[in-house]
């Protein structure tokens, strides 16, 4: 990977549903290490994008490039093979499994057929893999509730979780969607150290509401409104900007 070309590229990116535009000609580049969060109020577009760039959707025009290949007709399945990893706004866990469980099975999901034996009847992978789970595990601070049923999780450990499972891949592009939504304030601050804690070489793209923790894990935020771009640059810059203090941060400045 050449790091010093876009990790993500976003090029005159438009979607419609029918006669509605929920996109409308996006371009933007994010760097290697980059955490970039993108802000605007219901129904600016922030979703569908994200749902663009993860192969979820296709594009009604544009290209989007990760890694510097063009993954504008890529499937999910090929995409997450570059390196991109994404969570979405609502649970998507197997609730009558461990936490161990779910990240053996987010491993297999991530493995070639040839090698998803292996986890079964390979001592040393086996042993790999328990290591890998546990350390991941400790990251997102599950440790003691490793082989605990899903179902019994608070919907904040739920979220430690759902991080968990898009980081044991090793992702290099890691997309996370409203990921303190629904949290208490102690929930969020779990979230936000994970997030800064971050490996530097994880590029970070990031939609979330509160701004609190947005604003203290971003480089770089980019407003959406009606599907298109409306400004971009740094938190400072972003929160200085008056229109945006007004529409989106109700006047108030974050620290």
């Amino acid at each position: 990977m050449n790091i010093t070309q876009p990790i993500l590229s976003v090029a005159q990116v438009s979607k419609s549903f029918g006669g509605t535009v929920a996109v409308r000609d996006v371009s933007f580049d994010i760097a290697y290490g980059e955490r970039c969060l993108i802000i605007g109020t219901n129904g600016a577009g922030k979703s569908t994008l994200f749902n663009l760039i993860c192969g979820d959707l296709p594009l009604s025009s544009g290209k989007i490039e990760i890694f510097g290949h063009d993954v504008s007709k890529m499937s999910v399945r090929n995409r997450s093979k570059l390196g991109l990893r994404r969570t979405y706004q609502g649970t998507a866990l197997f609730n009558k499994l461990t936490i161990r469980q779910n990240f053996y099975l987010s491993l297999l999901g991530a493995m070639p057929m040839s090698k998803q034996m292996n986890l079964f009847t390979n001592y040393k992978d086996t042993a790999a893999y328990t290591e890998q789970i546990e350390q991941i595990c400790k990251t997102v601070q599950l440790s003691k509730k490793i082989d605990e049923m899903v179902a019994n999780l608070s919907h904040g450990e739920r979220r430690q979780l759902e991080v968990g499972l898009a980081l044991i891949c090793h992702p290099q592009l890691l997309l996370l969607d409203e990921p303190s939504s629904g949290l208490s304030a102690n929930e969020r601050l779990i979230i936000q150290d994970l997030l800064m804690g971050l490996d530097s070489d994880i590029t970070l793209v990031l939609v979330e509401h509160n701004m609190e923790l947005a604003f203290a894990v971003a480089t770089r935020v980019i407003v959406m409104m009606n599907g298109e771009i409306v400004d971009i640059g740094t938190p400072l810059e972003i929160q200085n900007n008056p229109y945006v203090q007004e529409i989106y941060l109700g006047g108030k400045k974050y620290a």
